[in-house]
């Protein structure tokens, strides 16, 4: 948040002994309002780097940071999120909500879909269905969560449920973007889908001060193929 620049100019004219002028009072009521909302002032960003065992970018890695002091208990809840069937393939590929996140599986395919996760953190089946939206799903749990299509079997997608809202994914050029940090230590993790359950993911201990704080993360494999999607 930047603040807002409150004038501190008097107006014309003489004032009477004992009375601010109203601008010097808009001010000073401006600098009360922005020392309760900003009261950290400007927030910090975090910029991650990841690559691959080749020293390639490694793309859909997702990027969370643990607060020392632990997560704030007033956080608004998040909107909800939205995992489409799409191109006869889950789009976005890779989705980071914060647990108790809801999110809407859309069918924008001209085909039935039958959607389904095993995975423990959250177990759930929306049954075929044509063109449409069901009802959305609450994630309670952290943890990752893997979607299937059973009737195209190479429909893969993810969900990574944290408890924390300061996250991001990875692009293309296996970097990530982590905005609105408020100064501090924190635990920053970095887990890559082909990680599964079966592999803990990185970890570093940094402090984030003011303006942008960098980090990298180096992985030890080379990212799986995606199956194509097939042609309709």
């Amino acid at each position: 948040m930047n603040p807002a620049r409150g004038r501190n100019r008097r107006t014309g004219g003489a004032n009477r002994v004992g009375h601010a002028p109203l601008a010097t009072l808009g001010s000073a009521l401006l600098g009360v309002l922005i020392g309760i909302y900003c009261p950290s002032g400007p927030a910090a960003t975090l910029t991650a780097t990841t690559s691959d065992k080749t020293g390639a970018p490694l793309a859909d890695v997702v990027i969370y940071l643990e607060p020392a002091a632990g997560v704030p208990a007033d956080l608004p809840a998040e909107p909800d999120a939205v995992v489409a069937q799409e191109g006869m393939q889950f789009v976005p590929y890779l989705t980071t909500i914060r647990v108790g996140t809801r999110v809407s599986f859309p069918n924008r395919d001209n085909m039935e879909h039958h959607v389904k996760s095993f995975s423990e953190a959250k177990p759930f089946e929306l049954k075929i269905y044509s063109a449409g939206t069901p009802a959305p799903i609450t994630f309670d749990k952290i943890g990752m969560v893997g979607l299937n299509c059973l009737l195209h079997d190479w429909m893969r997608g993810f969900i990574y449920v944290v408890d924390t809202p300061y996250f991001a994914n990875t692009d293309r050029t296996g970097v990530a973007t982590v905005v609105d940090l408020p100064e501090g230590k924190y635990e920053a993790r970095a887990w890559h889908p082909d990680m599964s359950t079966y592999i803990a993911p990185l970890t570093q201990e940094i402090t984030i001060g003011p303006g942008t704080t960098s980090i990298r993360f180096g992985f030890d494999f080379v990212p799986r193929k995606r199956k194509p999607p097939h042609p309709v």
